[in-house]
């Protein structure tokens, strides 16, 4: 009866089909707690950039610089352990994929253009609600350690985790990179949920834009390819927000 048991137990679980709902419930519930532990992770810079302007300037170098070395550890740690987990999946680019990923970020640029001004004549509205939040986290203060945090969280730990969490997780994770349709909405999804959106045009915005890094990702398997997809997308916000460009 034991060894009956035993193998109606391995049949149940070697069921093509339910291997792959097992492999979609599993991959998804890694998404969601990822999610939730970026969100945690990425929240301390945050609290820096928000509440530094109360301290004095001796605690305001202190924690603007231990900020600045957590973001770029993490970020490391976070690359490293994926890349542990999968190496075919992080893979050095050549010129020939700086390249084709430059051609895929000037169509995602023009997509975000012909967006926004799309949102412009119908909503009235010139940036979305997530870039005013983030640039509103500086509420005009210009002190430099103050911006170069919240521009350096921007490059460095939102391109690197969020790709892993939302491309690589969801295409290998919970698709064994196969299902590219379903993939692509799902981690459109994801992404643009993760980005606050005051109308629609601005969630199709941010959606498109991790469609773009998805294909990048996708051309390959490469997650390098979308996090510099993903890197040049907000570079010109870092920028912005480092010099007090807006």
């Amino acid at each position: 009866m034991g060894k009956r048991k035993n193998r109606n137990t391995e049949a149940y679980y070697q069921n093509p089909t339910r291997q792959k709902w097992i492999g979609w419930i599993v991959g998804g519930a890694k998404v969601i707690l990822w999610t939730l532990v970026y969100t945690l992770i990425v929240s301390l810079p945050q609290l820096y950039v928000m509440y530094g302007s109360l301290l004095d300037n001796t605690w305001i170098t202190i924690l603007g610089i231990v900020s600045i070395i957590y973001m770029f550890v993490v970020s490391y740690w976070f690359y490293r352990r994926y890349q542990k987990k999968h190496p075919e999946n992080v893979i050095s680019l050549t010129w020939d994929d700086v390249l084709k990923d430059l051609g895929i970020f000037a169509a995602v640029l023009v997509f975000k253009l012909a967006m926004s001004y799309l949102m412009s004549g119908i909503y009235g509205e010139e940036t979305t609600v997530n870039d005013e939040a983030i640039f509103g986290l500086l509420a005009g203060n210009t002190n430099i350690l103050l911006a170069l945090n919240l521009g350096l969280t921007v490059i460095t730990m939102a391109p690197v985790m969020e790709e892993i969490i939302f491309r690589a997780m969801i295409s290998k994770g919970m698709f064994k990179d196969k299902n590219f349709t379903v993939a692509i909405i799902l981690s459109s999804i994801f992404f643009s949920s993760m980005h606050l959106s005051g109308n629609i045009i601005s969630f199709i915005i941010y959606a498109g834009i991790g469609a773009g890094c998805f294909m990048a990702y996708w051309r390959k398997k490469n997650i390098n390819d979308a996090i510099l997809i993903h890197f040049l997308n907000n570079l010109p916000g870092a920028i912005m927000l480092i010099f007090g460009l807006y």
